[in-house]
């Protein structure tokens, strides 16, 4: 038994696999104890320019299409959708209009901070632009969020409980963007 035990372990090859290459496994195969290749277009994430309308969340809506996502079938929903969303997307460019200065300010200085930063992969420039961007972004932020809450209410008391869940669902996958946590 000791001796099967030890032909056993004696034969068993080593993490890389053993194969005399240096570690690299044969074929460029995926072994067990490796990891598998990390996604490339991660890190080239970090390096995309913000848009800085969205990131603020002056996101309008099109309410064809919510239609449609949440396969809305009855009239009075619909219209209800329409007179709803009509009602946010003003809000959103009453926004747009008070802040005018501020959001393209922002913009400008971000994006040459951001484009600085790209040139040359300074990840901490692009996190401090986004958090420089945040800050100075906060009352346009504010001013969304309230209008998307207000949406969201009247959503909420005038939909049928299966279609706002539907519409938080969809929502949150299409509308709701995390601020950057700095």
């Amino acid at each position: 038994l000791f001796l099967v035990v030890l032909n056993t372990f004696s034969y068993a090859q080593p993490p890389g696999g053993g194969n005399g290459g240096g570690g690299r496994p044969s074929g460029g195969g995926n072994q067990q104890n490796q990891r598998p290749p990390e996604n490339e277009n991660k890190g080239d994430k970090i390096f995309e320019e913000t848009n800085i309308k969205e990131f603020a969340g002056l996101q309008h809506i099109d309410s064809k299409v919510v239609h449609t996502e949440l396969k809305i079938k009855t009239e009075e929903e619909k219209e209800i959708i329409e007179s709803l969303f009509a009602i946010y997307n003003n809000r959103i460019k009453e926004i747009e209009k008070e802040d005018l200065l501020l959001i393209e300010n922002t913009d400008l200085e971000t994006r040459i901070i951001e484009r600085k930063a790209i040139q040359e992969k300074d990840t901490k420039a692009m996190f401090e632009a986004k958090r420089k961007a945040s800050i100075a972004l906060e009352p346009v932020t504010s001013k969304t969020l309230e209008a998307k809450k207000v949406l969201n209410e009247a959503l909420e008391a005038k939909l049928s409980a299966k279609s706002f869940k539907k519409w938080l669902k969809y929502f949150k996958k299409n509308y709701q963007k995390a601020m950057p946590s700095l």
